[in-house]
């Protein structure tokens, strides 16, 4: 009859279990420079402990350090993480000091100590957990004259180093009459390697979309002669939660295998965080621990560079989209230079108050024809939207366009009020010939006429000779005096008028001379004759 097997393997599901183990010694010990309590924290379910630390009632001028809250592993031990210091005028008489210890799925319980004065003290936890056979170092404080006694590996300074052997194991310190006491716990733990690594193409867009897949890779070299049972946490220096999909591995004797770590639809929020991944066997010993600094983008928003002209200034036309997300973004617009070393920085505030769409930037010190580049970029973690199309921008910038302008509107000023003048000059022009045609065709008609003498000419040349006759019957004697007397009418010297009337005038006397002392027309019939 022969022989035969079948392996089969189901899945099953384990619900979490949570649960915790404190221990303590009531007498906490403080100095002038503080102190840790020996008490200490296990993990005793089997899921993920969170739990925070809280001094409800402390003294008056008293403070305190506490590193709250933290993780536990399954089956991880670690020391109460808080530094106690006293207040300047304590007078070092004992304290009673209560602290709230609060797990994440169990609730609150309170815990009492008894705060008493010491020269000695630790400046660290007095907890010192972790694979037996390995050293570990515990801070002491200690204001005595005398040596400080106890079983240690070596001191330096204010540190000493001790070696952690199998189980539990109380160590006292002695300084004279003072004495304090720390606990060293050794866990012997399967001969298990883990070595992780991040798969970097998981964090080349992260936060730019939900992502979903492995972020770490890890290659685990089983125990020799037992299985060996394998948890994961992974967490971030901003308190994130990073959704691993599945944390604990079972790792057979003697095995070598890759246990991958994956995330579903993680998107965290932009900015700069710090992701630490750990991996712990089954009795909290850390057989790995890498962390990895990554830049979270935001996507759904965009800016850009809606566009750009250069004469005689810059003006950048800014657009943006969903811009409520960039409230803490710094946005720069940058133009600069092809040729010359001209550049310019404007910040943009993209979602605040003071946003322009329409940017102005000085031209001072760029040449005609130069070629200007823009660039519209945030700083990380908003520095790559959802365009990056419109995030640049070139011109050519066209040197005094207002002057070039001004200059057109000179020349046509100056070429309308040449013609004006020029038509103005020409219609004088032929005015004045039509006026000067007009008195000479008036000159040959009144020459004729005046060769034959009027009855009143006659008449007025008889009177004339009666007039000279009487004149010399009779003799007139003046005595002329030397000092004529003085007159009160000035002479005016008479100017040439070079006016257009003036000069028409004058012709019209040199062609007509006796005209003028015989007969004076009026105003209205000059004027009459000259509109004929």
């Amino acid at each position: 009859v022969g022989k035969g097997s079948e392996v089969f393997e189901v899945p099953v599901r384990v619900i979490g279990s949570s649960s915790y183990d404190l221990q303590m010694e009531r007498d906490w010990y403080v100095s002038s420079e503080g102190g840790y309590p020996l008490a200490w924290i296990e993990n005793t379910g089997n899921d993920l402990a969170e739990i925070a630390f809280v001094l409800p009632d402390m003294p008056q001028g008293w403070s305190a350090n506490i590193d709250t809250p933290i993780q536990l592993v399954p089956g991880e031990v670690r020391g109460i993480p808080i530094h106690l210091m006293p207040s300047g005028d304590w007078d070092k008489s004992d304290v009673e000091l209560t602290v709230e210890v609060t797990h994440s799925n169990l609730g609150t319980q309170l815990f009492d100590f008894t705060i008493q004065s010491s020269n000695l003290s630790f400046l660290s936890s007095p907890v010192l957990w972790g694979r037996s056979n390995t050293n570990l170092d515990v801070e002491i404080h200690d204001t005595g004259v005398e040596e400080i006694q106890g079983t240690y590996s070596s001191v330096s300074d204010s540190t000493y180093t001790f070696s952690v052997l199998q189980g539990t194991n109380y160590v006292n310190l002695t300084s004279g009459e003072e004495r304090i006491q720390l606990i060293l716990i050794g866990r012997n733990s399967p001969q298990t390697a883990v070595t992780c690594s991040f798969v970097n193409t998981a964090f080349s867009e992260l936060g730019q979309g939900t992502y979903t897949g492995d972020v770490v890779s890890c290659e685990v070299n089983g125990d020799p002669t037992q299985n060996t049972k394998l948890s994961f946490v992974a967490s971030s220096s901003r308190g994130d939660t990073i959704p691993i999909q599945t944390s604990r591995f079972t790792i057979l004797e003697n095995e070598s295998t890759f246990a991958n770590l994956s995330v579903l639809n993680w998107d965290p929020a932009p900015g700069v965080l710090t992701i630490v991944v750990s991996a712990y066997d089954e009795y909290g010993n850390v057989l790995a621990s890498i962390d990895k600094e990554v830049i979270a983008q935001e996507s759904g928003w965009n800016v850009g560079i809606s566009s750009i002209s250069a004469e005689g200034s810059i003006n950048v036309a800014v657009s943006r989209t969903n811009y409520a997300v960039l409230e803490n973004a710094v946005c720069i617009l940058t133009v600069t230079s092809r040729s010359s070393d001209f550049k310019a920085d404007i910040v943009i505030d993209i979602a605040g108050p003071q946003f322009s769409p329409n940017v102005r930037i000085d031209a001072s010190g760029l040449s005609d024809k130069e070629q200007l580049d823009a660039v519209l970029a945030c700083e990380s973690p908003f520095d790559i939207d959802d365009d990056v199309s419109d995030d640049t921008a070139s011109v050519i910038f066209v040197a005094d366009e207002d002057s070039v302008i001004q200059s057109s509107s000179v020349i046509w000023g100056a070429l309308v009020a040449i013609v004006l003048i020029g038509a103005y000059l020409f219609m004088m022009q032929r005015q004045d010939n039509a006026l000067i045609r007009s008195m000479a065709k008036e000159s040959n008609t009144k020459k004729p006429k005046q060769d034959k003498p009027s009855k009143k000419t006659t008449a007025l040349e008889t009177a004339t000779e009666e007039t000279n006759d009487v004149a010399d019957d009779i003799s007139t004697v003046i005595e002329e005096d030397d000092n004529p007397p003085p007159t009160m009418i000035e002479e005016i010297p008479v100017q040439e008028d070079n006016t257009p009337s003036g000069r028409l005038d004058s012709l019209r006397k040199e062609m007509n001379p006796d005209e003028d002392a015989v007969q004076q027309s009026s105003i209205e019939e000059r004027m009459s004759k000259f509109f004929q």
